[in-house]
């Protein structure tokens, strides 16, 4: 389980370092983060939904704790963002990706120790909320939950990437 939970981290971190380049495109119009975040969640509680086959008081339940979750999961997100836009100087409202080549030996190494404090955030939250949810689930559905988030986000992260390449393409 603490396997999976890492694995998880990563996905987060890769796509929190990924998030400031989002779409190309993008690079000169400000991003509304908050919005941007609302349409995925909807998404998600969507696909959850179908997928781990609750009933109407499981759901219920699961929802309330849920939404904490990722209140505190966002939360760790945000700050992290808020850190490396002002470690980079990169309008938070922005898709400017970051470029590595271009940064300093310090800002580079500052940068790694924000991924690693953030992942350590993101495993205490996923570790809190693990045993929240075994209160309203049994094992194996929370056990699902981690298995669909890790889907959902390959999901997303796939769809994307083709946004991406057609945008760019249509340039």
């Amino acid at each position: 389980m603490n396997r999976f939970f890492r694995c998880i981290i990563l996905v987060l971190c890769v796509l929190l370092m990924n998030v400031v380049s989002l779409d190309t495109y993008s690079q000169t119009q400000n991003v509304d983060w908050k919005a941007l975040h609302e349409k995925m969640m909807k998404k998600k509680y969507r696909f959850l939904q179908e997928e781990l086959t609750l009933n109407e008081v499981q759901m219920k339940q699961f929802w309330a704790v849920y939404t904490q979750y990722d209140k505190e999961i966002t939360a760790c997100h945000d700050n992290a963002r808020k850190k490396q836009c002002e470690l980079t100087k990169i309008n938070p409202n922005s898709c400017e990706p970051v470029e590595e080549c271009k940064l300093s030996d310090d800002v580079a190494r500052q940068l790694i120790q924000q991924c690693i404090e953030m992942e350590n955030a993101l495993l205490l939250v996923e570790k809190k909320y693990s045993k929240e949810f075994e209160k309203v689930l049994p094992p194996q559905k929370v056990l699902k939950l981690h298995r669909l988030e890790k889907k959902f986000m390959r999901e997303m992260m796939s769809k994307h990437d083709g946004k991406c390449t057609n945008k760019k393409t249509h340039k």
